[in-house]
């Protein structure tokens, strides 16, 4: 596994989403020890994928898909 960070830029700026459900978009990503970092909306988690752009797009996408706006992930 191999440990990444994603930043999150444009999300959850009026505290609608919580951590709980973050966290849980990222399950649905199929990523695995996710966790946010220090109550910010960055989060760490693991996966075998070693793209980074595809891994930002998959963050990306299923976000856009829960929350309706667009959400920049980098990796």
């Amino acid at each position: 596994m191999i440990r990444y960070v994603a930043f999150l830029r444009g999300f959850n700026t009026s505290g609608q989403v919580s951590i709980e459900e973050l966290n849980e978009q990222f399950k649905n990503c199929g990523f695995q020890n996710f966790n946010t970092y220090i109550q910010t909306d960055n989060v760490i988690f693991e996966t075998e994928e070693t793209d980074e752009t595809a891994i930002a797009k998959k963050i990306e996408d299923q976000l856009k898909s829960k929350l309706g706006y667009e959400v920049k992930a980098i990796i």
